[in-house]
């Protein structure tokens, strides 16, 4: 993988830098649906310590959303992180590659 000639370093940090502030909303968010879940099965009397990761199985609706969503943010999160590392090979390569002349 070669980066390409017009991609500059100021660039692609700036879209680091994005997708860096992305991802910490992202965490924010999950840490906040975690709460939820937890309290939602606390309240229904399940177990809280597996909801403490995102895993419920019964049939409470609320907390199947909350989990669901859950679901859908770690995968969003996943997507970002492999943009994440895409960028930081492309700022590794341009580092690395011989002044242009």
């Amino acid at each position: 993988m070669r980066p390409s000639n017009d991609e500059h370093p100021e660039t692609l940090a700036a879209d680091k830098k994005a997708l860096n502030a992305k991802v910490e909303a992202l965490n924010a968010k999950e840490e906040a649906l975690n709460d939820a879940l937890v309290a939602c099965v606390t309240k229904i009397g399940g177990d809280t310590h597996t909801a403490q990761f995102g895993i419920y199985n019964g049939s409470d609706t609320t907390a199947n959303a909350l989990k669901d969503a859950l679901k859908e943010l770690k995968d969003e999160k996943k997507s970002l992180n492999a943009q994440l590392e895409e960028v930081q090979k492309r700022l590794t390569l341009l580092a690395q590659a011989p002044p242009q002349v």
